[in-house]
């Protein structure tokens, strides 16, 4: 008897073991599953592999479209404190389906984050709205070390808001002395990649804002061409070979809803 008791007085601790480690496992997998980290930004980064100039037409009231089912086009906006007071609503019914907005910008001198007064506000205002939102950053980044701090400083800035777009770093010339003045095509590829990395380590999309005189003049494209890119040029067509998700295509235009004139883009989609 007492060696029966025995064995029943050790069985019972190992069962209750095991079902702990599996308990344990299970909670592991969860969290595991639960806060791994996915971009949020729809990856749309093969979206313009097959664009034709001969497909793209002007709309009545301005706006570019694509004729080619393939493809789905939106419509969006830019903006920073400078756009004014948005109706996001009325803008929506002007057929505005993006946003991207400006974090802020760091000093072409100083080196300083200086933030946008109304990002918060403008993210709330289009998150109710149902429009999908992205943001940028005006870069003055010397080293990659910068690059990742001004991610993280975005980061800071975004938190809470589930953004659907990339997040852009913009870089363009400053008109004046800058502090990136001396760095080299290989310098700026480098902090562009040390960004958009941290970025898509927090579960967000990467992306780049610029134009083709930039790209051609300081950056490795064949060395970045895995992060989307937001490609500004103000003409009747793109014709340019770099591939792009987002065209800004003019700084004047007249949306519903926005007292003043402001960027407008459309978005490309597979």
């Amino acid at each position: 008897m007492k060696k029966k008791a025995l064995k029943g007085t050790i069985k019972t601790p190992i069962i209750i073991i095991i079902a702990a480690v599996v308990i344990i496992g299970v909670i592991v997998a969860c969290l595991i599953s639960c806060t791994g980290k996915k971009p949020k930004g729809i990856d749309v980064k093969q979206a313009a592999l097959s664009l034709e100039d001969s497909k793209w037409s002007t709309t009545d009231n301005g706006r570019r479209s694509y004729d080619n089912k393939k493809y789905k086009t939106y419509c969006g906006i830019d903006v920073s404190e400078w756009t004014g007071e948005i109706d996001w609503e009325r803008a929506k019914n002007d057929g505005v389906q993006f946003a991207i907005m400006r974090v802020g910008y760091r000093g072409y001198e100083t080196g300083k984050f200086v933030y946008d007064s109304n990002l918060r506000h403008y993210l709330k205002g289009a998150v109710e709205a149902g429009i999908d939102c992205g943001v940028y950053f005006v870069s003055q980044a010397i080293n990659e070390e910068e690059a990742r701090e001004e991610a993280d400083m975005i980061l800071e800035q975004v938190y809470g808001i589930d953004l659907t777009m990339p997040v852009y770093i913009d870089l363009e010339a400053a008109g004046g002395p800058a502090r990136t003045d001396a760095l080299t095509t290989e310098d700026y590829t480098n902090i562009i990649n040390a960004f958009c990395e941290r970025v898509e380590e927090n579960g967000f999309r990467g992306g780049i804002y610029s134009n083709e005189t930039w790209i051609s003049r300081h950056l490795d494209w064949n060395n970045l061409s895995q992060w989307d890119l937001w490609f500004a040029k103000y003409t009747e067509l793109p014709a340019t070979d770099y591939l792009f998700n987002v065209w800004q295509y003019s700084e004047s235009a007249q949306i519903d809803g926005i007292a003043n004139n402001c960027d407008i883009n459309i978005r490309i989609c597979k």
